[in-house]
């Protein structure tokens, strides 16, 4: 099953939804390493997260690539690709529970209002779980022919929102912390404008860590180098950037 989803997705028309698949798989692995999985179960959830979108192969292609939003009547119809991977499921040999949870699951939702069978709390078991958030974060920071990929940054604030009704609020935390917002020794832009290298995030939030500041983009010039601890003020950070972008050189603030 795993090489029909490849197969049906080497033409042009499935290429997001083969990349997507094994985009899910793998954030799948990783988080399951961060969490201290059994290998034998990150081996389950990787089938899963192969296969999580194989009932798309039964939607309705123009629905299915759609380039703007879904009508209510199209979005109901684009749901239906649960229901055909139920199907497809039962029919496969050598699957898992866990591979099919993965595959089953990445749409409900912990207060009961997802589909296909509104499972709610702990209905949804870890790695259930675990594929709603995967999903929905390389959702957000693919790029389409419809939208730019967002900043993993900016889909975590999604995440969280979503947060405790829709997601596990809890792992969305730990997702986080296992892929890094602001890794030290990036560069990043402040809401003052200020510009700074992510000096230390170690426990700390990880929208907040010690900026070192010392390049004004609003004067376009360096500035005395200040340690600012985002905990500490109403500054925030703006997003990451290139030194090319700006015209600067961080390297002797290293």
């Amino acid at each position: 099953m795993s090489l029909q989803c490849v197969n049906l997705s080497q033409d042009g028309t499935d290429a997001y939804l083969l990349e997507h698949s094994i985009n899910v798989a793998f954030l799948l692995i990783t988080f399951g390493q961060h969490l201290k999985l059994d290998i034998d179960v990150l081996r389950q959830m990787a089938v899963g997260g192969i296969l999580h979108d194989i009932g798309k192969i039964k939607v309705d292609d123009t629905i299915l690539n759609k380039p703007k939003k879904l009508t209510p009547e199209e979005f109901e119809h684009m749901k239906l690709h649960q229901f055909f991977a139920i199907q497809i499921m039962d029919d496969t040999k050598g699957l898992s529970q866990m591979s099919k949870d993965v595959c089953l699951m990445h749409h409900e939702k912990i207060d009961g209002n997802g589909y296909p069978n509104g499972l709610k709390g702990d209905e949804i078991p870890l790695h259930g779980r675990m594929s709603c958030i995967v999903d929905i974060f390389d959702a957000l920071t693919a790029e389409r022919c419809y939208k730019e990929a967002m900043s993993p940054a900016a889909a975590f604030k999604v995440l969280i929102s979503l947060t405790p009704f829709h997601l596990d609020q809890s792992l969305v935390y730990e997702f986080i912390r296992c892929i890094g917002v602001y890794p030290v020794g990036s560069l990043v832009l402040l809401s003052d404008q200020r510009v700074g290298i992510v000096w230390e995030a170690k426990d700390r939030d990880v929208f907040h860590p010690i900026v070192k500041c010392f390049y004004s983009q609003k004067y376009k010039r360096y500035t005395e180098i200040v340690m600012v601890d985002l905990l500490k003020t109403s500054v925030d950070i703006e997003r990451g950037i290139t030194p090319s972008s700006l015209g600067i050189n961080p390297a002797p603030f290293y």
